[in-house]
This record gives C-alpha cells, structure tokens and sequence, in this order.
C-alpha cells in the first residue's frame, strides 16, 4: 500500500517505478522531441499519458524543448509541421500567459510587506 504524497494527475494505479521526472527538464525536453519524431500530426496528453508520461512532464518537456514543441488547443506538436498559424497561436498564448503572470507578481509584491522589495 502506497502511503506517501501521490503525484497530481496520478492515482495510486498509475504510480510508476521509474518516474521521468527524475530526469532534468533539458533531458525531459529532449525525450519529448524523441517521442514526436516521425509524427507530423497534433498528440494529445493521452497520447503521452498511454506512453508513461505525466501531464507535467510533457508541459516541462515541452518548455524545456528548445522551441521544437508546440501546443495548442489540440495538443501538441512538432514545431517544423506546424502551420505560421499555428506557431503564432501558440506565441500569442505564452504572451499572454506571462503577462497575466507578471501583473499578478506586481500586485502580490505590492501587497506583501507594504510593497517592499
């Protein structure tokens, strides 16, 4: 019986031996970009998730791939089979995201300590 923390996006079924995320984030990205060769289509997570991976390893995978992975809405893909449009969607994403998450770390340092920095 497993009595420790269980990984989030995993049940105690799922737990694995051998967790990818031992591996470092450039070596997460590299396994991922292995795992896409010879596919030109979207992946989606049950994809990754019948071959092992986690929903967090492909998201650190995939940050960590160099620009050779994309995302989007039907998953992710090879950077050089994706369309410009495509490619744009996903840039017009990651902008967004770190502005969201910039403003949100300008109002918590305003907040904390009477804006002290």
């Amino acid at each position: 019986m497993h009595m420790g923390v269980i990984p989030m996006n995993e049940t105690p079924g799922q737990l694995r031996l051998f967790a990818l995320t031992k591996l470092q984030p450039e070596e997460l990205g590299e396994k991922l970009v292995q795992e896409l060769s010879g596919i030109s289509g979207w992946v989606t997570r049950m994809f990754f998730r019948s071959r092992g991976w986690t929903d967090r390893e492909v998201r650190i995978g995939r940050q960590h791939s160099r620009g050779a992975v994309i995302f989007g809405q039907a998953g992710y893909r090879r950077r050089e089979c994706a369309t410009v449009d495509e490619i744009n969607a996903c840039i017009n994403t990651l902008e967004s995201q770190a502005r969201v998450m910039l403003a949100e770390a300008v109002e918590l340092r305003k907040k904390t300590h009477g804006g002290i920095t």
